[in-house]
C-alpha cells in the first residue's frame, strides 16, 4: 500500500483574487523568470541528487504552448502508443492536483508512481512540479500480471519485457523515504510560490 501523501497544508493557496494583476501576460512572465532561475534549477539538482528522482518543472497544460508546446509530449517507457497514455494520465492528475489545490500522488500506465504538485501565485495555476517515477514495492508476479491485464486492454499486451526492464531500472524508496520527497515538494513549492509573488511585485514597480 501506497504511503499517504504528509499534510502539505501550508502548500494550499489562500483563497482571495481569482487571476494575477496583468492576467495571462504576468502568468506567462512568472513562469517564464521561474523556469529560467538560476537557484531554481540549482534547487531541482539538489532534489534529484538527494532523493534519487527526476524532478520537472512544468508550465500549466492550459499554458503549454509557444516555446514549451512541447512541454506535454510524453515519451511512453513502453513505446508507442504508451506515450499517449502517459500523457492523459499526467493531464488527469493536474487536474485532479488543481482541483484540489494539494498534492497528487498517482499511478502511470506501467504501474510507477509520480507526485504531482501545483504551484499557485495569487490563487492563480502558474506551474506544476512533478517527481518520479518511483516504486515503494517489488514487481511480484500478481502485480505484473494485474499490470499486462490492463496493459492488454490498451493495446499494449506484447510489453511485458519493457515494462519489467521498466521496473528495473527504476528507483524504490521506502515508506519513510517517500513521505520525505513530499515534504521536500511542498518545501520547493513554497519557495517558487515566494519567487512568483517577487517577480509580480518587480513586475508591478517597473509599470509605476
Amino acid at each position: 500500500m501506497s504511503p499517504a501523501i504528509p499534510s502539505l497544508d501550508a502548500m494550499t493557496p489562500p483563497r482571495g483574487r481569482a487571476s494575477l494583476a496583468g492576467g495571462a501576460a504576468a502568468e506567462l512572465e512568472t513562469w517564464r523568470r521561474l523556469v529560467e532561475a538560476p537557484a531554481v534549477r540549482e534547487q531541482q539538482v539538489a532534489f534529484t541528487c538527494a532523493t534519487g528522482l527526476p524532478l520537472t518543472l512544468l508550465p500549466p497544460s492550459a499554458r503549454a504552448d509557444g516555446p514549451w508546446a512541447g512541454a506535454y509530449c510524453v515519451r511512453g517507457c513502453l513505446g508507442e502508443p504508451s506515450g499517449l497514455l502517459c500523457r492523459r494520465t499526467l493531464l488527469r492528475a493536474e487536474a485532479r492536483a488543481v482541483q484540489r489545490a494539494a498534492p497528487v500522488q498517482y499511478s502511470c500506465p506501467s504501474g510507477l508512481l509520480k507526485i504531482l504538485v501545483p504551484v499557485f501565485v495569487q490563487s492563480r495555476h502558474v506551474a506544476n512540479l512533478l517527481a518520479g517515477p518511483f516504486t515503494l514495492r517489488a514487481l511480484s508476479r500478481g502485480r505484473l500480471a494485474e499490470l499486462m491485464t490492463r496493459l492488454s486492454g490498451a493495446g499494449l499486451g506484447n510489453r511485458q519485457p519493457e515494462l519489467e526492464i521498466t521496473w528495473r531500472y527504476t528507483p524504490r524508496l521506502s515508506a519513510e523515504k517517500g513521505r520525505a520527497v513530499a515534504t521536500l515538494l511542498g518545501m520547493f513549492a513554497r519557495y517558487l510560490e515566494g519567487l512568483g509573488r517577487a517577480v509580480l511585485a518587480d513586475r508591478a514597480g517597473a509599470q509605476r
